[in-house]
């Protein structure tokens, strides 16, 4: 959406930020993931989809996630009571293990792992959106 303002009479386009779900939503349709799980490039397409996450909970709740560890987020997430909490906590945990510890997903892993990170933007998107 745009609209123009009047400043010291010029007209200036201002874009209105999309809502943090739309803009996780289109972060991921972005991301090239049937081509990096071609490629085997799991450890990317984790970092990737979590960050993206991690983005969303920080417009959607307000705290720093991207600057967080996944056990501060919990801690933030359970602080805040978001009832989605122990699921986000999950996800984290789950995507961790590829991303840190190396740990090689099964097959469908990885198209599941996007699935989860849409699922969990569309749980905690607001109702009256």
């Amino acid at each position: 959406r745009r609209f123009l303002l009047s400043v010291k009479k010029r007209w200036v386009e201002k874009k209105t930020p999309l809502p943090a779900w739309d803009e996780a939503i289109m972060a991921i349709d972005k991301t090239p993931i049937s081509d990096l799980i071609s490629a085997r490039r799991y450890r990317e397409l984790y970092y990737r989809i979590s960050e993206i996450l991690k983005r969303y909970l920080e417009r959607r709740y307000g705290f720093l996630a991207l600057e967080q560890t996944t056990s501060e987020i919990k801690h933030s997430l359970r602080s805040l009571r978001i009832k989605e909490r122990d699921e986000f906590g999950g996800f984290f945990d789950r995507v961790d293990l590829v991303k840190y510890a190396k740990v090689q997903p099964q097959p469908g892993d990885a198209g599941a792992m996007v699935k989860k990170a849409r699922s969990l933007i569309e749980k905690t998107k607001p109702e009256t959106v």
